[in-house]
């Protein structure tokens, strides 16, 4: 969701912002997403490095952007 053309990320309260009426056009194309709108995701970056496409796979994958704690 954050990488629809307009749309952005509100650092302070983690959240995805977007244009006015663009989250309705969005909510009729992917209706799982209903009730997300002005959510808060605040462990978003933490969850990130496992849940986003850059993600490793497979039984040896080793993901790169993850730094070791």
């Amino acid at each position: 969701m954050r990488k629809q053309s307009g749309w952005g990320w509100d650092e302070v309260n983690k959240c995805i912002v977007c244009p006015e009426g663009s989250w309705d056009e969005f909510e009729k194309k992917h209706k799982s997403c209903r009730g997300l709108n002005k959510k808060r995701f605040p462990v978003y970056d933490d969850l990130a490095p496992v849940f986003c496409k850059g993600r490793a796979s497979g039984e040896h994958g080793v993901d790169t952007n993850v730094v070791d704690a």
